[in-house]
């Protein structure tokens, strides 16, 4: 593995905001071994208007990057 790129990374909305807003969304995906969406965050973020940045970014190459939420459950015992 190389040291200098992450395992695995789940970003808010937040972040995606503001990344696109300023032309580095497109950066993430390079950070990181596996870079996850999840599905509430994209949610969020199309629910704007839409001519926003983030929102264009997951109408497009971002949507690849979108999951179903997994629920953990702990075993009993």
């Amino acid at each position: 593995m190389n040291a200098s790129v992450a395992e695995g990374w789940v970003v808010n909305a937040s972040l995606l905001i503001l990344l696109a807003k300023v032309g580095l969304v497109e950066m993430l995906a390079q950070l990181t071994r596996e870079l996850v969406v999840p599905a509430g965050v994209r949610d969020e973020i199309v629910s704007t208007t839409l001519d926003d940045p983030a929102r264009k970014w997951l109408d497009g190459a971002g949507g690849s990057f979108v999951r179903e939420a997994r629920r953990q459950v702990e075993e009993e015992g």
